[in-house]
């Protein structure tokens, strides 16, 4: 069973342990503990909550690889709260908290966006000097990053340096992220710089994140910089990317660049939306080109997205243009 489950055969592993519970052998803990790993592998935390219902039941005790595959289970679908409720569990069953431990209930409370409990979380991993690995990290970064708490973020970004583990993509992502949703665009840029120089292959994620930073606090110039820096290095832009940079060349005024860029989305096959064409209409308008932007208003309808306020006022000052 613990063979199947730990290769990723969970289906396997769930049919040898009903087989074998029909054959009325005695299933043990590490039975029970391996066909609730099968189940979390295979997103069935519910199922797996009835096992562990099961075990009680049956007086076969519970251990720290059933807890921890439970708290992974309900992270994967969100319930961080039920994730959680293992945390007590295992200390009521005198069972260790371990790095797995942490780290799932992390995950779950930043994929919760519940920031504030995943660093009282951390902060009771270092209190009990459990060791804090990149995933630890990751998730506690990404979480600060969600809440808003860039400042908070950096500061974990730097405690993981200082520990000397090597921080991976999803680091590097999560502490760009914070510096843009925090306003944050020169920390953004350093931290880039960093990444660059630590040899971390950088992703439309990370440009993302940047150059929204750079549009964000209005450096136009530096957010084109970037995007013909993701150019060269080969990172395929997309949706998110193309609209950060466009946006920026919109906030500057810069309205050939706006419609260069949003030509190079529709010719890289990159979906273009809402904002993308507000932005190309309003360039439009601005650079006396209002046949253009009844065109591309017409290409909005034609493929249902969302007309706001902001495409008719975009478009009508694009008509008055035009007489």
């Amino acid at each position: 069973i613990n063979a199947c489950a730990k290769g990723d055969q969970w289906e396997w592993a769930l049919d040898i342990f009903f087989a074998a519970a029909q054959r009325t052998m005695e299933l043990d803990t590490i039975s029970f503990s391996a066909a609730i790993s099968a189940y979390a592998k295979g997103g069935e935390w519910e199922k797996a909550l009835q096992l562990v219902s099961l075990m009680a039941r049956s007086k076969v005790n519970l251990d720290a690889i059933a807890c921890n595959a439970m708290i992974s289970a309900c992270e994967k679908v969100g319930n961080w709260q039920k994730a959680l409720h293992f945390l007590p569990v295992m200390t009521h069953n005198q069972l260790e908290l371990d790095t797995i431990t942490f780290s799932a209930a992390i995950s779950a409370c930043e994929n919760a966006s519940e920031w504030e409990i995943a660093l009282q979380m951390f902060t009771s991993m270092a209190l009990s000097k459990v060791h804090c690995n990149v995933i630890t990290y990751d998730a506690v970064i990404s979480a600060c990053e969600k809440g808003a708490e860039w400042e908070r973020a950096l500061r974990l970004f730097s405690a993981m340096a200082g520990s000397k583990l090597r921080a991976g993509v999803i680091t590097f992502n999560a502490a760009i992220s914070a510096c843009e949703k925090g306003g944050a665009w020169g920390e953004a840029l350093h931290i880039l710089g960093v990444m660059a120089q630590s040899e971390v292959e950088s992703n439309a994620i990370t440009f993302g994140a940047a150059i929204s930073a750079c549009q964000k606090a209005g450096k136009w110039e530096n957010a084109l910089q970037l995007f013909g820096a993701m150019v060269q290095t080969k990172v395929v832009g997309n949706t998110i990317t193309f609209n950060a940079a466009i946006s920026a060349c919109q906030v500057g005024g810069k309205w050939e660049q706006v419609l260069q860029l949003f030509d190079a989305m529709t010719q890289s096959s990159v979906e273009s939306d809402t904002i993308s064409f507000n932005a190309a209409i309003d360039a439009c308008s601005n650079g006396t080109r209002w046949e253009k932007a009844l065109e591309l208003f017409n290409v909005m309808t034609r493929n249902a997205l969302d007309l706001d306020s902001i495409t008719f006022s975009a478009a009508l000052s694009a008509c008055e243009e035009g007489g």
